[in-house]
């Protein structure tokens, strides 16, 4: 009964780490390694949050749309 255990936990063992040496993935991952950015390269980002200074909400109740500016919006806790 133990050698058929053995045989079983083998072919499961043989079914998971298989496709794990025949994908690409495994292949591209050891390149990826070779081009690791130091964390000082790191790109800051530049995005500019300018245009999106105030929420819009409507209220289901009223129908009526207030705008709010997004500091208080997020203090309040939406």
């Amino acid at each position: 009964m133990k050698k058929y255990i053995i045989y079983f936990l083998v072919f499961l063992a043989l079914c998971f780490s298989i496709p794990i040496f025949l994908t690409s993935q495994f292949k591209e991952r050891w390149k990826q390694v070779d081009n690791v950015k130091p964390l000082n390269e790191i790109i800051q980002s530049t995005y500019d949050y300018s245009n999106y200074k105030t929420v819009k909400l409507l209220h289901k109740s009223t129908n009526k749309v207030e705008e709010l500016p997004l500091d208080e919006y997020l203090y309040r806790g939406g």
